[in-house]
């Protein structure tokens, strides 16, 4: 379980030495639910969890997008909202292109 990241109060935590919580790594903006495993927009990218929360992941921390507000699907790509603009993807939130 060390290094693991858990959804805590308004962020995503990390579990330290398997026992004790260290300080909020993450604010989430957005959730997203994505079939089977939800999308979270944080202040660190784009995380997801296959497990309804109860951990986390990291799918997409780059800052080439900016800050990731907001996620929806039109069926065809994931879509993003963020502080550059509109992206897309589809690579379920992988890598990211302009639109």
């Amino acid at each position: 379980m060390h290094g693991q990241l858990y959804m805590r109060g308004e962020g995503i935590i990390k579990l330290n030495k398997g026992y004790a919580y260290e300080d909020v790594i993450s604010s989430f903006y957005d959730l997203f639910d994505n079939g089977r495993e939800i999308l979270a927009c944080t202040s660190k990218g784009v995380y997801y969890s296959t497990r309804e929360g109860s951990n986390w992941n990291a799918r997409y921390t780059s800052s080439a997008c900016g800050t990731f507000q907001q996620l929806s699907s039109d069926g065809r790509y994931l879509l993003a909202t963020t502080s550059k603009g509109l992206y897309y993807s589809t690579s379920n939130g992988s890598n990211w292109n302009k639109r």
